[in-house]
């Protein structure tokens, strides 16, 4: 749960999220010793910046359908704003744009990320991720 503060929170569920990608966000928001919702403000404020530089972002491709289970949690009002709209300019949904973000935010921080569609060719779908912890 977040601190008591004066910020204002809302709510949000994202689906398609590997929960390897999760665990690893978990892991470095104990290492930076932030909370997780911090971590995924500075994710999606990061690829914002990257789209609005004009840099080219490599999408994760997702068949509708391959939701997998979903994750809720709760983000300032303002993030939330920031991933809505950079997801419309992007032309994306958000579930992909908090994915790129997110995949890209460790990268950044040296673990390499490789998110797939575990089952892309059977009826049967869900995604995956794996990383490995660079040097």
């Amino acid at each position: 749960m977040p601190p008591k503060t004066n910020r204002e929170f809302g709510d949000t569920s994202f689906t398609s999220i590997p929960p390897e990608l999760l665990e690893a966000a978990r892991d470095l928001a104990k290492r930076q010793k932030v909370y997780l919702y911090e971590l995924f403000a500075e994710a999606i404020e990061d690829i914002d910046a990257e789209v609005k530089a004009g840099r080219k972002i490599e999408w994760p491709v997702m068949r509708r359908g391959s939701a997998g289970r979903g994750y809720h949690t709760r983000l300032e009002t303002e993030t939330l704003e920031k991933l809505r709209q950079g997801a419309t300019e992007s032309g994306v949904n958000a579930n992909i744009f908090f994915l790129a973000a997110l995949r890209d935010y460790l990268r950044k921080h040296g673990q390499e990320i490789e998110v797939w569609d575990k089952h892309k060719d059977s009826a049967s779908a869900s995604v995956g991720a794996t990383f490995r912890q660079r040097g």
